[in-house]
């Protein structure tokens, strides 16, 4: 048998879309998708065709090409994840295939996969004497491609009219789902309710109904309410309370008097001390309500924050950095005397980098800029200029701890609310600086597009020697540019192409 696994994003996960892609979520003790998998396989499915969308890489990664399971995996990219339907037409099937969304795991038999002989099979269930698809059809191949370049909504419809005429429909008692924020929820509950027999998890069940993985640092005085699931690499406080329905995942840190029941911590998280959660999930710094599908993001490290980002790896170098930019701004402090007679500066309000999505949490700093003759900025000069309007000034951001010495280009509040949704994602995870990508390898006049390519590219390369790069590029820029401004974009490109290799 051969299954046809449609793993595109899901839009009603806005909640995590920009951390982890939603079949990746996971279902206590593993992404939801291996679970998927694995029930498959267990079927007899030994194909395995994965429609990718939203960071198929990480998909990639986790899965492999099915060696582990013996079994044979191939990925497609679908350009549109409203119709990933489209990729079928191209795909060689020679028998019914099972056709499945990835961010739920129904409760259906191996018969009722293998037997499709007359027509097709829709699985669903029946709610008010209304039959609703579970999204998971055993398919014809004469029927791909007339659903080929329908939506998910319409192929639904689609199949159930075909299996009403030729096939059958399914009625499934039980479906564990992560595709929306309460279904999220309800299906960890749920897997450790047992409800879902066939799904073995890890751990060792220390006593019925609680989990415990390898490597957990348990406080005598903790207290595990079952049915309860601890992930590998967890610390739990003193006098915390774990349970009953809760599930921690991996490498996270619950501190004292904290009480968590009904709800769901998700790997790296901090929660912390005497806070009480219930009927939550908790992503490090978000906190989500799963009843009303709020969402908070939390600025206050002591409640809620993140275990992944090394903190003390971060400030050591953070204070480093602070240091070099105060010691280089007393060296090159007449330059900025000069900077301050010469030309007129004003003060703009500029977000502090990394940030989250909401707006209300972010941290706003003063930034100075000067003004040119030319009434542009100094940041788009290019030379001596562009180093003493703006690299030496920039200095004094650097020493306080609001910029870097390399980053994406500071902005306003109103300017990153301008940025297209996937740019301005991205730009708030990155850090900020006087020196930018875009000015390295495409000068003072870096077009819109070339310099969305740029902050893209940092924001997914960024690192200590990708640092020193461009900042070595940078100085190499004002050496070649002494005393010219004028310099073509496709020139520097060039000649800075040739610095970065």
């Amino acid at each position: 048998m051969r299954a046809i696994v449609i793993a595109t994003d899901c839009e009603t996960h806005s909640h995590f879309a920009d951390r982890i892609p939603t079949v990746l979520l996971p279902l206590v003790d593993r992404p939801v998708i291996q679970h998927v998998v694995e029930s498959l396989i267990d079927k007899g499915v030994t194909e395995f065709d994965f429609v990718l969308n939203h960071w198929p890489e990480k998909i990639e990664a986790l899965l492999g090409n099915g060696a582990r399971w013996g079994v044979t995996f191939r990925f497609h990219l679908a350009k549109d994840s409203q119709r990933p339907f489209q990729l079928l037409t191209a795909m060689r099937i020679g028998g019914p295939v099972l056709l499945i969304r990835a961010d739920r795991l129904p409760m259906i038999a191996t018969e009722d996969i293998m037997l499709a002989d007359n027509g097709p099979v829709v699985f669903g269930s029946t709610v008010e004497n209304e039959f609703h698809s579970c999204d998971w059809f055993v398919v014809a191949p004469n029927h791909l491609a007339r659903i080929a370049g329908l939506t998910e909504s319409e192929v639904a419809q689609t199949m159930i009219s075909l299996a009403d005429i030729q096939g059958r429909r399914v009625n499934v008692t039980r479906v564990l789902s992560v595709a929306t924020p309460e279904l999220f929820l309800e299906s960890q509950l749920r897997t450790l309710e047992g409800v879902y027999p066939e799904l073995l998890l890890t751990g060792r069940e220390v006593e019925k109904g609680i989990w415990l993985s390898r490597n957990v640092s348990l406080h005598p005085t903790a207290r595990i309410v079952a049915p309860a699931f601890i992930g590998p690499n967890c610390r739990i406080g003193k006098r915390a309370q774990i349970g009953p329905n809760a599930v921690i995942s991996s490498d996270c840190v619950l501190d004292a008097l904290c009480k968590v029941e009904n709800s769901l911590v998700m790997s790296g998280s901090y929660v912390g001390e005497a806070l009480e959660l219930s009927d939550a999930i908790v992503d490090k710094n978000r906190l989500l309500n799963s009843r009303v599908g709020a969402t908070i993001s939390v600025v206050d490290n002591f409640i809620l924050s993140s275990l992944t980002e090394r903190p003390v790896k971060k400030f050591v170098l953070g204070m480093v950095s602070r240091l070099v930019a105060f010691l280089l701004f007393i060296v090159v402090a007449p330059v900025f005397l000069f900077a301050l007679l010469t030309k007129r500066s004003s003060k703009t309000e500029v977000v502090r980098l990394p940030e989250v999505e909401d707006e209300n949490c972010w941290t706003i700093f003063n930034f100075r800029t000067y003004l040119l003759q030319e009434g542009k900025p100094a940041s788009e000069s290019e030379g001596w200029k562009n180093f003493v309007y703006n690299f030496v000034p920039g200095l004094l951001n650097i020493a306080r701890g609001d910029l870097h010495f390399v980053g994406v280009a500071p902005r306003s509040a109103a300017a990153i609310r301008e940025l297209p949704a996937d740019w301005r994602s991205l730009y708030l995870k990155a850090k900020s600086g006087i020196v930018t990508e875009a000015f390295v390898y495409h000068g003072a006049r870096a077009s819109h597009d070339e310099t969305y390519a740029a902050e893209t590219v940092y924001a997914v390369s960024a690192g200590f020697r990708h640092d020193l790069k461009l900042l070595m590029g940078y100085f190499a820029r004002l050496l070649q540019h002494p005393f010219s401004s004028n310099s073509s974009a496709s020139q520097t490109n060039e000649q800075f192409q040739s610095i970065a290799s």
